[in-house]
């Protein structure tokens, strides 16, 4: 985190052993803002107070089967090749033919695709991403103490 400082506002800092933080620039307004960086992290938050928070809101979609999806091969309506048009062919040999007829020839067997609903009167859309709004806001906060134990 003081890496992210330095580099942020070109500042050096140090921390003594003690927790004393020792911040050095040639530039003051550098140093005010690593001064304001470093109180926002370690600052004791008060009750009553308001801080600035960021939510963050997930939501859910699903982008599969948006694409068309085609299945080449050999099936009802695309007839393939016989063993009888090929005499002597075996029955893997014949598989083979008849799935690069498939590839070559562009026979479909079957195709799949998804259509979602883009508002409440738009019908099933094409290629419309299906967004789910459910509402899921986590809010956090992070609070850390520092304390030193002495004998």
């Amino acid at each position: 985190m003081i890496k992210a400082i330095v580099d942020q506002t070109g500042c050096a800092i140090d921390i003594a052993d003690d927790g004393t933080v020792s911040i050095a620039s040639p530039d003051s307004a550098s140093v005010l803002k690593a001064i304001e960086i470093i109180k926002t992290l370690t600052m004791t938050p008060e009750v009553g107070e308001t801080y600035k928070a960021k939510v963050v809101r997930i939501e859910q979609y699903n982008d599969a089967g948006i694409t068309p999806s085609y299945t080449l091969g050999i099936g009802t309506g695309n007839t393939g090749l016989v063993a009888a048009q090929l005499p002597g062919i075996s029955a893997s040999d014949l598989a083979v033919a008849n799935n690069l007829l498939a590839t070559l020839g562009g026979y479909i067997t079957s195709s799949t695709q998804t259509f979602n609903v883009s508002s409440r009167t738009s019908g099933f859309t094409n290629g419309y991403t299906n967004l789910r709004h459910d509402t899921l806001d986590n809010y956090a906060l992070y609070v850390t103490d520092s304390w030193k134990l002495r004998p």
